[in-house]
């Protein structure tokens, strides 16, 4: 891989109490948790003002972090006959992760409504960042869900599930990571997305299956008619996930009680406070922190997202029940 350095130390981020449930420790030989994190960075590699080293370093204690809109790869690729040049954001997100003890599994391709072939905002890649101390990714057991990858005729983007197992071996699972039609009149293309993964799911051989990422549900009474048969959301009390003057409940992590209820930590659900995290990493003298609702919320997305992430932990350490 391509490796940038940087020399600029970063804050100390006050981070969060565990709160760890009682019975749940993280002691040799009884049961862990897996910290992890779904998180839409509004196109990380493309634009100069992306701050990635503040949302690396609110990212690095998670074990597996899940991003949407990646719209570069971190290195050049040809693909098809077709070369394209890796954004220099791309690589410097790549990079940071690998520092923090990141490894990355990343989709084969691009996937869009009307081209893959560019590193625009019109196709993303899907990744997945996690630490091999903790999983190991299972490639074989990966990939898209759907064919043709652009103009699918029920995706806008072709979602990638990613298969893991813990290092111990005494949980696999598999996520698989969307990003649904966003355009707030799309409420049955959007319906259709979850049904056609949630399908996937049930034929898999795999039980422990999750669907995670940026739904774009629009209303909490959308959110209730939009989770598929046989799954429940994370995100049940309908919290807001996007940065902005118009508070939508975005993001969500669906899963199947009969099968992974047990494999899920309680009340373990939190919606990060990307603009209260960020704000210590300020240091322009000659611009205010533009800390959104109002105006200010397309200038905070540029430097960071317009959306904020989510996280979820899973019980690892005893035998895997399928």
């Amino acid at each position: 891989r391509v490796r940038l350095r940087t020399d600029v130390e970063l804050p100390v981020w006050a981070r969060r109490a565990t709160n760890t449930p009682p019975g749940i420790t993280t002691a040799t030989g009884v049961p862990r948790q897996l910290r992890a994190c779904s998180f839409n960075m509004k196109f990380p590699g493309q634009g100069s003002k992306k701050q990635y080293q503040a949302m690396v370093d609110m990212l690095s204690d998670y074990d597996v972090v899940f991003i949407q809109e990646l719209v570069s790869a971190p290195f050049d690729r040809t693909i098809n006959g077709v070369m394209r040049k890796a954004y220099p954001g791309a690589r410097t997100l790549f990079t940071l992760m690998e520092d923090h003890g990141f490894q990355y599994a990343l989709s084969d391709e691009k996937t869009g409504k009307a081209d893959n072939k560019d590193n625009t905002n019109h196709s993303e890649y899907f990744v997945a960042f996690y630490k091999d101390a903790v999983l190991r990714y299972d490639r074989d057991r990966s990939g898209f869900i759907d064919a043709p990858l652009v103009a699918n005729a029920t995706f806008d983007r072709v979602p990638w599930a990613f298969h893991f197992t813990t290092a111990d071996a005494t949980l696999d699972f598999t996520v698989t990571s969307v990003h649904t039609a966003q355009e707030s009149d799309q409420v049955a293309r959007r319906q259709g997305e979850l049904m056609r993964t949630a399908q996937y799911a049930a034929n898999a051989s795999e039980k422990d299956q999750i669907i995670l990422g940026d739904m774009n549900f629009q209303r909490c009474d959308e959110v209730q008619g939009g989770v598929p048969s046989g799954f429940v959301t994370l995100n049940a009390t309908c919290e807001i996930t996007n940065v902005g003057r118009d508070g939508k409940p975005f993001d969500h992590v669906l899963y199947r009680p009969t099968f992974t209820d047990n494999d899920l930590v309680p009340n373990s659900f939190v919606v990060l406070d990307l603009v209260e995290l960020m704000r210590p990493y300020w240091t322009d003298p000659d611009m205010d922190y533009p800390a959104p609702p109002g105006a200010n919320a397309n200038t905070f997305a540029s430097y960071f997202s317009d959306h904020k992430p989510i996280e979820f932990r899973m019980v690892y350490g005893v035998r895997d029940d399928d």
